[in-house]
């Protein structure tokens, strides 16, 4: 008998390491093994034709402020109205030309924040990215975070690519 549960235990074990094989489904209809993506647990990005900016506001991330822990993003409002940035942001990371969402290591509550960036002014904005990652690894990022227009309801977005080495 002992030696039938341990067969047993050893197949029930050895089925579940065979389910391992994760696909993902691009947006194609394709599928893909997870495991060929050098980046762990990702998903494909949303279309970066998606990430507009209100007319009359640029976003730059300032080079000297990069590094796997944070950026300083550079927002310059040249428009009539008061936008508003909030805190949070989606981290995208490019493997093989494709953009992936670099998921959180954990469920994120967000703070409330809103960085107010008044008609032709400027603001520098600090992405900590230890807020929902781990420490970023070598490769090309790009920083989505969402931008509120004062009286109006569309969202946009500021969208900044940076690498670290």
């Amino acid at each position: 008998k002992k030696l039938l549960c341990i067969l047993l235990s050893l197949t029930f074990i050895l089925s579940l390491t065979a389910c391992g094989n994760k696909r993902t489904t691009n947006t194609d209809g394709s599928s893909t093994p997870t495991e060929s993506k050098p980046v762990k647990e990702q998903e494909l990005a949303l279309d970066e034709t998606q990430y507009v900016l209100p007319e009359g506001v640029e976003a730059t991330i300032i080079k000297e402020s990069i590094d796997n822990s944070h950026a300083v993003i550079n927002v310059v409002n040249t428009s009539d109205t008061t936008i508003n940035v909030p805190v949070e942001y989606k981290l995208l990371k490019k493997v093989d030309d494709q953009w992936f969402e670099v998921k959180p290591k954990s469920d994120v509550e967000w703070s409330i924040t809103l960085y107010e960036v008044a008609p032709n002014t400027a603001k520098k904005i600090t992405v900590s990215f230890l807020v929902a990652h781990n420490p970023l690894g070598s490769g090309t990022y790009r920083v989505i975070r969402p931008v509120y227009v004062t009286d109006d309801k569309s969202i946009y977005h500021l969208d900044c690519e940076f690498t670290l080495e």
